[in-house]
């Protein structure tokens, strides 16, 4: 009862402070498995995917800092949270996304790794496509834009515009032998999908996409 609550008093805070465009949010599966990739701008993504995609449920690999914050460690838990604790090997995250994956759920993660703050895209981490090949699963790109101009809207009492697009489900198709060079095409071309949802002046470090192939994105749509 009190999680529903709590639950119930952030959809309210976040709806009197922004106004968000989550229509295309429909289009993503009611189930998995599913990875499902999204640029990491700021903290609202959590409470954004989370809610707004009710009543799927969705899991969410983060930084494992955040769960060992004693406020915030319920709610981590109440919300997916797979803790990720960066520069260490990953194994244990990893072999937790693969059962969930095999259960058929949907997981979130933001390649970039680290937050833009402004918007713009960043480069991303190959852990995704290792997550994606070893459980041969579809990833989906969904875009998000608007939160990062969330503190200065604050500052004018302005309600914040936040729009959600959705691209097309695909898979990766990597080659025999997976190297360091092989992994960042695939990041590359994973990343270039994002981009795409994307304004062009928040593509950030992908805006010259016509650099970028596609021979390895399967599309499944």
């Amino acid at each position: 009862m009190l999680g529903r609550l709590f639950d119930s008093f952030v959809y309210l805070l976040i709806r009197a402070v922004c106004r968000i465009d989550a229509k295309e949010l429909d289009k993503v599966p009611r189930a998995g498995p599913l990875l499902m990739i999204f640029n990491h701008i700021n903290f609202l993504e959590a409470p954004l995917f989370y809610l707004f995609m009710r009543p799927r449920r969705i899991f969410g690999v983060m930084k494992v800092e955040i769960s060992r914050v004693p406020i915030v460690k319920g709610i981590v838990r109440r919300w997916g949270g797979i803790p990720l604790k960066r520069g260490a090997p990953p194994s244990a995250a990893f072999r937790k996304v693969g059962e969930l994956l095999a259960e058929g759920a949907i997981i979130g993660l933001a390649p970039e790794g680290t937050r833009s703050r402004d918007g713009h895209l960043q480069k991303g981490n190959p852990g995704v496509v290792t997550l994606a090949v070893q459980n041969d699963a579809p990833i989906l790109p969904v875009a998000h834009y608007g939160s990062q101009n969330l503190w200065k809207n604050l500052r004018r009492f302005k309600r914040t515009e936040i729009r959600f697009k959705v691209g097309t489900p695909f898979k990766l198709a990597a080659p025999e032998r997976v190297n360091k060079e092989s992994r960042r095409l695939l990041t590359d071309q994973m990343m270039k999908q994002l981009a795409m949802l994307l304004p062009q002046e928040l593509r950030g470090d992908y805006s010259r996409m016509d650099e970028i192939g596609e021979d390895l994105i399967v599309m499944l749509d």
